[in-house]
């Protein structure tokens, strides 16, 4: 089953990757990834992680809108419904948002 076609029929769908460094030389760090699909609070998501998270930033050119919280290490974004992405790997908050961010664009070319 292709993800645009598991999406719409799921109340929330969830899936966490364990983060595996591409270079040998450097020790994996336990972390993870996170990708979430949730259609039933689209018009509320971003305005509620803006509440809750006013260190973040808005991010232009990722689906119809988009909020990075940066404490947290999430992306959320929406287009038709609202994903976010949450990055916990041992890197620096810009690295974490960079992850965030490609993963969310290969999202989008699957949906």
């Amino acid at each position: 089953m292709e993800l645009a076609d598991a999406i719409p029929n799921a109340a929330t769908m969830t899936c966490t990757f364990n983060f595996v460094p591409k270079d040998p030389a450097v020790p994996a760090s336990g972390g993870y990834v996170t990708l979430q699909a949730d259609p039933t609070n689209r018009d509320t998501s971003l305005a509620i992680a803006r509440d809750f998270y006013p260190e973040g930033e808005d991010v232009s050119g990722i689906g119809e809108r988009a909020y990075w919280a940066k404490n947290i290490g999430m992306l959320i974004f929406v287009k038709g419904i609202v994903y976010t992405v949450q990055v916990r790997v041992n890197e620096s908050g810009s690295r974490q948002k960079e992850i965030a961010t490609k993963i969310a664009q290969l999202v989008l070319t699957k949906v």
